[in-house]
């Protein structure tokens, strides 16, 4: 299973371009342009391609996606005033910073590559950065996230966790 996270003002801004060439296109001959804006100039620095497998299940809500393994649930936040708030808390990105409560954060900046292998022609580079938490949780067997909680079902129970701003 694979998740492409893009976001949506990255899309709106290459929309936006479209429409005022199509706009220019009708004026000037009275036939709408299309604008094709190729994967090389948006897509590697503003996306990011994860396989998380076919054993976990997640979830998004806004810019935060959850993913859900029988004893790890990992949060991936892209929002960029939260990226900033914990590369200003924790440092440099890349290194894991224990909480108190026994997660784990990191940031993550780096570029990672996608086997084109069956799904793709060539191998795909995304490098949208990111909050990683680690939650080491037992037993969870379903997720909702929203943009404050996370609600954990589990085969007896029903929790929640609420989400840390940065």
């Amino acid at each position: 299973m694979l998740d492409l996270t893009v976001r949506c003002r990255t899309l709106l801004e290459f929309t936006n371009t479209q429409a005022l060439a199509g706009a220019i296109g009708v004026a000037g001959r009275g036939v709408g342009t299309v604008l094709m804006v190729p994967w090389e100039k948006w897509g590697p620095a503003n996306s990011r391609i994860q396989d998380h497998g076919s054993s976990s299940w997640g979830g998004h809500a806004g810019e935060r996606h959850a993913t859900a393994r029988l004893s790890c649930i990992t949060v991936r936040d892209f929002n960029p005033y939260r990226l900033r708030g914990a590369l200003a808390l924790f440092g440099v990105d890349g290194r894991e910073v224990p909480l108190a409560c026994g997660s784990m954060v990191k940031v993550v900046k780096e570029a990672s590559v996608f086997r084109g292998d069956e799904f793709f022609c060539n191998d795909i580079e995304t490098s949208l950065p990111y909050v990683e938490t680690a939650i080491w949780y037992d037993g969870c067997y379903f997720i909702f996230i929203d943009e404050n909680y996370l609600v954990i079902e589990r085969w007896t129970a029903v929790s929640h966790v609420h989400l840390r701003e940065y």
